[in-house]
């Protein structure tokens, strides 16, 4: 899998372009350590 996303990197295709909807996508906040 890890191949086919950097072969599809090469042909100018993304992660997020084969996501259905980008609604499904959240952002991941990370708290800051002190």
């Amino acid at each position: 899998q890890a191949l086919e996303q950097e072969i599809e990197h090469l042909d100018g295709i993304l992660y997020i372009d084969h996501l259905e909807s980008q609604e499904k996508l959240f952002e991941i906040i990370q708290e800051e350590e002190e």
